[in-house]
Protein backbone atom coordinates (compact mmCIF):
# COMPACT_ATOMS: atom_id res chain seq x y z
CA UNK A 1 0.00 0.00 0.00
CA UNK A 2 2.86 2.48 0.84
CA UNK A 3 4.57 1.33 -2.42
CA UNK A 4 1.48 2.43 -4.09
CA UNK A 5 0.93 5.90 -3.04
CA UNK A 6 4.80 6.52 -3.34
CA UNK A 7 4.53 5.66 -7.22
CA UNK A 8 1.44 7.63 -7.37
CA UNK A 9 3.24 10.93 -5.92
CA UNK A 10 6.02 9.91 -8.10
CA UNK A 11 4.01 9.86 -10.93
CA UNK A 12 2.62 13.65 -9.92
CA UNK A 13 5.60 15.35 -9.40
CA UNK A 14 6.82 13.73 -13.04
CA UNK A 15 3.27 15.07 -14.62
CA UNK A 16 4.07 18.05 -13.05
CA UNK A 17 7.28 18.48 -14.09
CA UNK A 18 6.07 17.86 -17.97
CA UNK A 19 4.08 20.30 -17.67
CA UNK A 20 6.04 23.18 -15.95
CA UNK A 21 8.71 21.83 -19.19
CA UNK A 22 6.15 22.44 -21.82
CA UNK A 23 5.16 25.77 -20.20
CA UNK A 24 8.89 26.60 -20.45
CA UNK A 25 9.49 25.78 -24.24
CA UNK A 26 5.29 27.37 -25.37
CA UNK A 27 7.31 30.66 -23.59
CA UNK A 28 10.10 30.74 -25.34
CA UNK A 29 8.27 30.26 -28.65
CA UNK A 30 4.42 31.12 -28.91
CA UNK A 31 4.02 30.74 -32.00
CA UNK A 32 4.95 26.85 -32.06
CA UNK A 33 1.82 25.54 -33.91
CA UNK A 34 2.98 27.96 -36.55
CA UNK A 35 6.06 26.06 -37.66
CA UNK A 36 4.04 22.51 -37.21
CA UNK A 37 1.89 23.90 -40.47
CA UNK A 38 2.32 22.25 -44.03
CA UNK A 39 3.12 24.86 -46.36
CA UNK A 40 -0.29 25.54 -47.76
CA UNK A 41 -1.32 25.69 -44.37
CA UNK A 42 0.86 28.72 -43.64
CA UNK A 43 0.55 30.13 -47.00
CA UNK A 44 -3.69 30.23 -46.03
CA UNK A 45 -2.95 31.90 -42.64
CA UNK A 46 -0.70 34.55 -44.00
CA UNK A 47 -3.08 35.27 -46.85
CA UNK A 48 -5.77 35.46 -44.42
CA UNK A 49 -3.75 37.65 -41.84
CA UNK A 50 -3.45 40.13 -44.73
CA UNK A 51 -7.02 40.23 -45.99
CA UNK A 52 -7.98 40.89 -42.63
CA UNK A 53 -5.77 43.65 -42.10
CA UNK A 54 -6.74 44.85 -45.01
CA UNK A 55 -10.56 44.94 -44.46
CA UNK A 56 -10.10 46.15 -40.80
CA UNK A 57 -8.17 48.96 -41.91
CA UNK A 58 -11.23 49.84 -44.87
CA UNK A 59 -13.76 49.16 -42.32
CA UNK A 60 -12.77 51.39 -39.38
CA UNK A 61 -11.08 53.83 -41.65
CA UNK A 62 -12.48 57.88 -41.37
CA UNK A 63 -15.05 58.69 -43.86
CA UNK A 64 -16.22 62.28 -44.81
CA UNK A 65 -18.41 63.23 -47.34
CA UNK A 66 -19.56 66.45 -48.64
CA UNK A 67 -22.86 67.40 -50.46
CA UNK A 68 -25.03 70.14 -51.84
CA UNK A 69 -28.21 69.50 -53.18
CA UNK A 70 -30.23 73.04 -52.47
CA UNK A 71 -31.05 75.05 -55.16
CA UNK A 72 -30.45 78.90 -54.09
CA UNK A 73 -30.63 82.35 -56.09
CA UNK A 74 -27.32 83.44 -53.97
CA UNK A 75 -24.31 81.10 -54.50
CA UNK A 76 -22.91 82.10 -51.14
CA UNK A 77 -25.56 81.07 -49.16
CA UNK A 78 -25.54 77.48 -50.14
CA UNK A 79 -24.73 75.38 -47.58
CA UNK A 80 -22.15 72.38 -47.98
CA UNK A 81 -23.15 69.19 -46.05
CA UNK A 82 -20.40 67.10 -44.35
CA UNK A 83 -21.92 64.10 -43.16
CA UNK A 84 -19.32 62.04 -40.31
CA UNK A 85 -19.94 58.60 -42.43
CA UNK A 86 -17.33 56.34 -40.36
CA UNK A 87 -17.52 54.18 -37.36
CA UNK A 88 -16.12 56.49 -34.74
CA UNK A 89 -16.62 60.11 -33.66
CA UNK A 90 -13.93 63.36 -35.79
CA UNK A 91 -12.57 65.86 -33.72
CA UNK A 92 -11.43 68.99 -34.54
CA UNK A 93 -12.78 69.79 -38.02
CA UNK A 94 -11.81 72.67 -40.09
CA UNK A 95 -12.76 74.18 -43.24
CA UNK A 96 -11.10 76.10 -45.84
CA UNK A 97 -12.27 76.26 -49.06
CA UNK A 98 -9.43 76.84 -52.11
CA UNK A 99 -11.18 79.00 -54.85
CA UNK A 100 -10.42 78.23 -58.26
CA UNK A 101 -12.30 80.61 -60.19
CA UNK A 102 -15.76 82.50 -59.28
CA UNK A 103 -16.83 85.22 -61.92
CA UNK A 104 -19.14 87.98 -60.78
CA UNK A 105 -22.32 89.17 -62.72
CA UNK A 106 -20.41 92.82 -62.89
CA UNK A 107 -17.71 90.90 -65.34
CA UNK A 108 -14.99 90.72 -62.24
CA UNK A 109 -13.79 87.76 -61.10
CA UNK A 110 -11.78 86.21 -58.43
CA UNK A 111 -9.26 83.21 -59.10
CA UNK A 112 -6.71 81.35 -56.92
CA UNK A 113 -7.77 82.47 -53.67
CA UNK A 114 -7.40 80.41 -50.20
CA UNK A 115 -10.27 81.19 -47.92
CA UNK A 116 -10.68 79.65 -44.05
CA UNK A 117 -13.60 80.33 -41.81
CA UNK A 118 -13.10 82.64 -38.75
CA UNK A 119 -15.55 80.62 -36.54
CA UNK A 120 -14.42 77.59 -34.31
CA UNK A 121 -14.08 74.08 -36.04
CA UNK A 122 -16.26 71.72 -35.13
CA UNK A 123 -15.23 69.59 -31.96
CA UNK A 124 -16.78 66.39 -32.58
CA UNK A 125 -19.09 64.99 -34.91
CA UNK A 126 -20.18 61.40 -34.46
CA UNK A 127 -21.27 58.74 -36.58
CA UNK A 128 -23.81 59.01 -39.42
CA UNK A 129 -24.04 63.09 -38.15
CA UNK A 130 -24.23 65.88 -39.96
CA UNK A 131 -23.03 70.04 -39.68
CA UNK A 132 -23.03 72.39 -42.88
CA UNK A 133 -20.90 74.66 -43.60
CA UNK A 134 -21.02 77.79 -46.41
CA UNK A 135 -18.52 79.48 -48.52
CA UNK A 136 -16.99 82.78 -46.89
CA UNK A 137 -18.16 85.75 -49.06
CA UNK A 138 -14.81 87.79 -50.09
CA UNK A 139 -16.73 90.17 -52.19
CA UNK A 140 -20.55 91.55 -52.23
CA UNK A 141 -21.10 91.57 -55.97
CA UNK A 142 -23.49 88.31 -56.68
CA UNK A 143 -21.74 85.06 -58.07
CA UNK A 144 -22.75 84.45 -61.53
CA UNK A 145 -20.04 81.25 -61.76
CA UNK A 146 -18.00 79.46 -59.40
CA UNK A 147 -15.45 76.85 -58.82
CA UNK A 148 -14.18 75.74 -55.68
CA UNK A 149 -12.44 73.22 -53.83
CA UNK A 150 -13.94 72.94 -50.03
CA UNK A 151 -10.16 71.41 -47.68
CA UNK A 152 -11.05 69.61 -44.48
CA UNK A 153 -9.07 68.19 -41.75
CA UNK A 154 -10.23 66.26 -38.85
CA UNK A 155 -8.55 63.27 -36.36
CA UNK A 156 -10.25 60.18 -35.73
CA UNK A 157 -10.77 59.53 -32.47
CA UNK A 158 -8.83 56.32 -32.23
CA UNK A 159 -5.92 57.43 -33.84
CA UNK A 160 -3.35 60.55 -33.54
CA UNK A 161 -3.08 61.86 -36.39
CA UNK A 162 -4.90 64.17 -38.67
CA UNK A 163 -6.44 63.41 -41.88
CA UNK A 164 -7.31 65.40 -44.82
CA UNK A 165 -10.74 65.40 -47.21
CA UNK A 166 -11.21 67.81 -50.64
CA UNK A 167 -13.87 67.83 -53.23
CA UNK A 168 -14.62 70.25 -55.61
CA UNK A 169 -17.44 72.23 -56.23
CA UNK A 170 -18.70 73.99 -59.31
CA UNK A 171 -22.12 75.93 -60.05
CA UNK A 172 -24.67 75.64 -62.36
CA UNK A 173 -27.58 77.63 -63.41
CA UNK A 174 -30.68 75.63 -63.12
CA UNK A 175 -33.52 78.04 -64.24
CA UNK A 176 -32.84 81.82 -64.39
CA UNK A 177 -32.06 83.06 -60.91
CA UNK A 178 -31.60 79.54 -58.99
CA UNK A 179 -28.21 78.13 -59.23
CA UNK A 180 -26.90 74.94 -57.51
CA UNK A 181 -22.81 73.83 -56.09
CA UNK A 182 -22.71 70.19 -58.42
CA UNK A 183 -19.25 68.41 -57.32
CA UNK A 184 -16.86 67.97 -59.83
CA UNK A 185 -13.59 65.95 -60.39
CA UNK A 186 -10.17 67.11 -59.02
CA UNK A 187 -8.89 66.23 -62.29
CA UNK A 188 -11.24 68.74 -64.22
CA UNK A 189 -10.03 71.89 -62.58
CA UNK A 190 -8.62 73.95 -65.01
CA UNK A 191 -4.11 74.31 -65.30
CA UNK A 192 -2.55 77.41 -65.37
Amino acid sequence: MANASKRKRQRRAKARQLRRERRAQMAKFPWRWFLMLSPTGKFFVGISTVLSLVLAYYAFAPKISVSSGAQVSDPWDCPFIIKNESLFSLHSLSFAYGVVKFEMTNAASISKLSLVRKELPVSELRPNESTSVTIPRPVTNPMERGDVIIRITYRASVLPFSWHYEARFVTVKVERQWFMWVPAARSDAPKD
